[in-house]
């Protein structure tokens, strides 16, 4: 009868572990949807208000602030692909994301440069530069990536 029971509560505990588990993911994946609909908003429709971004993807202020607080901290630990705002900060006296002045229309500008680079000839570069922050290959006379405006470490 006892080993009934610890086969039972074996089963129970390994049931119990398996839907905290796909709680966790569950939620893992709402959240990083939220995110990518809040870096959707910044980068795509152009939004910097809090409230606006908030009203669009249909979050309350407060959380729109902790996540978009949380995209930052993942691009400056460079562990993330929201490389529009690795530079940026929240201004809270505006209530209003601050990206890097540089780094505004780059998501659009890349997608024309894509679509313009496989119709042009391409002159060869010699002296050429990689943008440690967003892999881009730019210009040795360009001092800021040209794509995120990060200043030119290897000089």
């Amino acid at each position: 009868m006892a080993e009934f029971f610890n086969a039972l509560f074996s089963i129970v505990m390994l049931a119990g572990i398996f839907t905290v588990l796909i709680i966790l993911v569950v939620n893992k994946e709402r959240k990083d949807k939220k995110m990518e609909n809040i870096y959707s908003a910044i980068s795509i429709s152009n939004l910097s208000s809090v409230n606006e971004i908030a009203q669009t993807v249909g979050l309350s202020v407060s959380e729109t602030r902790e996540l978009i607080e949380e995209i930052i901290k993942e691009t400056k630990r460079n562990k993330s692909s929201y490389k529009l705002l690795k530079n940026a900060y929240i201004d809270y006296r505006k209530n209003e994301v601050i990206l890097n002045p540089r780094a505004r229309g780059n998501v659009l500008n890349k997608a024309v440069d894509y679509l313009l680079d496989g119709f042009t000839l391409k002159k060869e570069v010699k002296n050429e530069w990689i943008c440690s922050h967003c892999d881009t290959v730019n210009q040795t006379n360009f001092y800021n990536c040209r794509s995120c405006g990060a200043i030119n470490t290897e000089k």
